[in-house]
């Protein structure tokens, strides 16, 4: 471990030394129990994720100056491919976003858009995969996230946040705001210029896909990437010092 790795976990962690040494067995551990998200998983081969508009990541930032994710559950098909699939993506987009500095002193923003989500969907959210939630957003890894804002909720979600309640502390809940159909909510939380046109916003969307294949043509990201243990494309293999 150099001390641009260690210094995220500080940096997670306001500096604080317990907290952020908790914070990096937490993140070992999760790798340990979970090695299927991770190991020997080649970024660019999740473009499907980005297909289907599950996952996408904006180009901009917030008003703040975060990262934002937003996922799309609606979009997502059980049936098509399992639920692990999504934390391959999400995890993806996590050890790339922890990369940049800015990220790892500012965090980022989580919007879960739950429009055209059905009992399909419920099903697929078993404690074990609240759990992971949990532990990727909160306490496995070295980003903070500020707020999720979840749109679109029906009668539906309260099926899933049912199993994800228990798990949240005070300090948690305070950071998820329920806007459901109602873009001027979401507004007071990031303005209009720093949101996709999809609500009610100005901007335009770059596909999970692109932000993952341009981020994949930089050669330090793919030495740190393969580091980690993911595959990166053969066609962006870093070139050989020469002597």
């Amino acid at each position: 471990m150099d001390d641009d790795f260690l210094i995220r976990f500080l940096r997670a962690r306001d500096f604080n030394v317990y907290r952020a040494h908790r914070l990096i067995v937490n993140y070992y551990n999760f790798k340990e129990e979970h090695p299927e998200i991770h190991q020997d998983v080649c970024p660019t081969d999740m473009s499907y994720i980005g297909e289907d508009d599950v996952v996408t990541v904006p180009a901009y930032r917030t008003q703040c100056g975060r990262r934002m994710m937003i996922y799309r559950m609606g979009n997502w098909d059980p049936r098509k491919y399992p639920v692990e699939e999504i934390f391959k993506a999400t995890v993806i987009v996590l050890e790339l976003g922890i990369l940049e500095p800015r990220a790892q002193i500012l965090g980022g923003i989580v919007i879960f858009d739950l429009k055209g989500i059905s009992m399909s969907h419920v099903w697929a959210v078993t404690p074990q995969i609240a759990n992971m939630v949990m532990a990727l957003m909160v306490t496995s890894f070295p980003i903070k996230t500020h707020a999720i804002h979840i749109l679109h909720q029906s009668w539906v979600f309260d099926a899933i946040y049912a199993v994800f309640k228990p798990l949240l502390n005070s300090h948690m809940k305070g950071r998820i705001f329920f806007h459901g159909d109602n873009m001027e909510s979401l507004h007071k939380h990031i303005p209009p210029n720093y949101l996709p046109k999809m609500y009610d916003g100005t901007r335009d969307e770059l596909a999970y896909y692109k932000w993952i294949e341009s981020l994949t043509k930089v050669p330090q990201i793919i030495a740190q990437m393969e580091q980690l243990g993911y595959v990166m494309p053969r066609d962006y293999k870093i070139p050989k010092r020469t002597k």
